[in-house]
């Protein structure tokens, strides 16, 4: 049978010509700003970075947001046709109607395709196919100057290969030929018990060169306790495997039940069946763990019931305009960075000592042919490397400002000390000569030049934070939510305005139409 789906956005309805029209109206506004050598920002409509939001509403900011559908998929040729600010569950579900999947698919439904192409998206599978923009094979862009060109191997090639981690600061992405493959109905799912660091590397290291292996990542709950999680692409359901989800409310969130296996299995791997779409997006209710982290920040206990009332609170969209009622950085620590294999157990006690962030999320990722802007790594002796090691630091941001400060200068310090490197979309407070020391700052000026981008914003400028601006926003803060209350009514009222602002964006009713949750059974 195969998989039908009420659309949530208007799959495959736009037609050529409609989308030519709004690329048409976007490259006028470019083409103006460009003329008067006006600065302007993109707005995308959503964001799953920890900057704050641009405003659509400003007069120097273009705004891209209807750029969200799915114009073809292309059964023959296995490419999706995609609009930038398509989510990837409306192109998951638009390929699942044709039995193909992406060959990288970003664990949060809400991340857009051309959110994972112009930024850094890496997950389970780019152990195999690197991060997501390898897996696009064409690109169309409006560049600075408002000229609309096609980017790929064979034609603007230096365009195409610097675009990829940029942050739209050589142009606006409109258009990616993303390539599929077959997909399954299940993923067999094995997790494999280590007990630190060291342990963890050497699975890593052996399943990366297993072909049977789709994915890979792991979990780490502490220094001595994590889980190697392999997945196999499989269409037979094997007898005697039970079968777990994810994506239902009355489903445990996905990180929780990793623990429970291994900490339940003893010693043993511990296998199960996943339907595909749960497997792909089982991080999105609890948002990795951060959802854990928001009790924490409210005051509302977590107990075995509050995950299920506050469902609708708790996968990502709804978190991510939680967060952004306020600046993230204030709330959360969310970040990823790329380590050499050789510095992952140096850094992972590190931080267990200065910041002691648990769970930490594993992810080997393949260096391969990558645009300049991803991290790489810097030290001459790891260059050789086939992998680097993701790790994802996720948790509650010291309550104080200037220790947040002093706790990301130091990561930065010993990120770069080993040779590693942070993810874009994450704050960055490195000196502009500390940031521009980590890339090839000649390649990307002339990258803007040809691409006539000088007058947008730099990647720096758009990643770098203003330390006195921060440190007064946040003393406004304080001084607004404190006042003369005792501090738990002032907890409540910041926790019933992050609400309040995370309801206001309706992006629950989104949630609410996946009928992804219903695969295998309705393939």
């Amino acid at each position: 049978m195969r998989h039908r789906r009420t659309p949530t956005y208007a799959f495959l309805a736009l037609s050529r010509q409609q989308h030519r029209a709004e690329v048409e109206r976007i490259s006028l506004a470019v083409r103006n700003f460009h003329k008067t050598q006006q600065r302007f920002r993109i707005y995308h409509g959503s964001t799953s970075s920890t900057r704050r939001p641009v405003d659509g509403t400003s007069t120097n900011t273009i705004d891209t947001s209807a750029l969200n559908n799915i114009l073809e998929i292309d059964g023959v040729n296995k490419v999706a046709v995609v609009e930038a600010n398509a989510p990837m569950d409306a192109l998951l579900e638009a390929t699942l109607d044709l039995n193909l999947m992406p060959l990288v698919v970003t664990e949060f439904p809400g991340i857009t395709v051309g959110g994972a192409f112009s930024g850094t998206a890496g997950e389970s599978s780019s152990f195999k196919h690197s991060f997501f923009d390898q897996t696009v094979s064409k690109i169309e862009m409006v560049m600075a100057d408002g000229e609309v060109v096609n980017c790929s191997e064979a034609k603007n090639k230096e365009v195409f290969r610097g675009a990829p981690g940029a942050l739209g600061t050589l142009g606006v992405v409109t258009l990616l030929y993303v390539r599929l493959q077959p997909a399954a109905k299940w993923v067999e799912v094995t997790y494999h018990p280590f007990e630190s660091v060291e342990g963890a590397l050497r699975m890593f290291r052996r399943f990366w060169k297993d072909e049977g292996v789709d994915y890979l990542d792991g979990v780490m709950f502490s220094p001595t306790k994590g889980a190697v999680v392999t997945g196999q692409l499989c269409d037979v359901k094997p007898e005697g495997l039970p079968v777990q989800r994810f994506s239902r409310a009355k489903d445990p969130w996905y990180y929780m039940h990793v623990e429970e296996c291994i900490s339940s299995g003893g010693s043993e791997p511990h296998r199960e069946l996943v339907p595909l779409p749960d497997y792909l997006f089982r991080y999105n209710r609890g948002c990795f763990w951060c959802g854990k982290s928001m009790f924490d920040l409210t005051g509302l206990p977590f107990t075995k019931g509050t995950p299920q009332w506050l469902e609708f609170m708790l996968r990502t969209r709804m978190l991510y305009k939680a967060l952004h009622a306020q600046d993230p950085n204030t709330l959360m620590v969310i970040l990823d960075l790329a380590l050499p294999f050789s510095a992952a157990e140096e850094f992972v006690n590190w931080q267990a000592e200065r910041l002691d962030i648990w769970p930490l999320w594993l992810c080997p990722l393949r260096i391969g042919a990558m645009s300049t802007l991803h991290p790489h790594p810097l030290r001459t002796e790891d260059k050789e490397d086939e992998m680097m090691l993701n790790v994802g630091l996720y948790g509650v941001s010291p309550r104080d400002y200037e220790e947040w400060v002093s706790a990301n200068l130091d990561l930065e310090s010993k990120v770069t000390e080993l040779g590693g490197m942070k993810w874009a979309y994450a704050a960055q407070l490195y000196s502009r000569d500390m940031f521009w020391q980590q890339y090839d700052k000649k390649w990307y000026d002339n990258s803007r030049e040809k691409c006539h981008a000088t007058s947008l914003p730099d990647v720096y400028e758009k990643t770098s934070v203003d330390y006195e601006a921060g440190r007064k926003m946040t003393k406004e803060s304080k001084e607004y939510w404190d006042g003369t209350m005792f501090p738990a009514i002032a907890q409540l009222r910041q926790s019933l305005w992050l609400v309040r602002e995370a309801l206001k964006s309706k992006a629950w009713r989104l949630e609410r139409r996946d009928v992804w949750k219903d695969w295998p059974e309705k393939r």
